[in-house]
């Protein structure tokens, strides 16, 4: 059975938190369009690990945007339509990488 999800599997950002620089290791997103819930921030898919605990805050699992704006609003849409409630382009949002993601 398919759990459904809810704000609390996500990290929030809202536009300001999205557009400052990060130190360190990043991925840069430009012009990117992001789901947005009804306050305008944008969302970090952050599930539950196998021992029921998140990821800290600046581990975001995964961003939810894409470069294309129809595939952005599709997978808003069919993810959590109660959720989220239209996209946004962001000129330039930065994302702290965690290197151990990586080995």
């Amino acid at each position: 059975m398919d759990r459904k999800l809810t704000v609390d599997d996500y990290v929030w950002l809202t536009r300001e938190e999205a557009e400052k620089p990060v130190g360190g290791l990043c991925m840069v997103f430009i012009d990117y369009w992001w789901a947005v819930d009804k306050d305008g921030r944008i969302a970090f898919f952050n599930p539950r690990l196998g021992n029921g605990n998140r990821r800290a805050r600046d581990n975001f699992v995964s961003p939810q945007c894409n470069a294309s704006e129809a595939i952005s609003r599709k997978v808003a849409q069919s993810c959590a339509p109660d959720i989220f409630v239209g996209v946004v382009q962001i000129p330039m949002v930065m994302h702290r990488v965690n290197p151990g993601d990586y080995i």
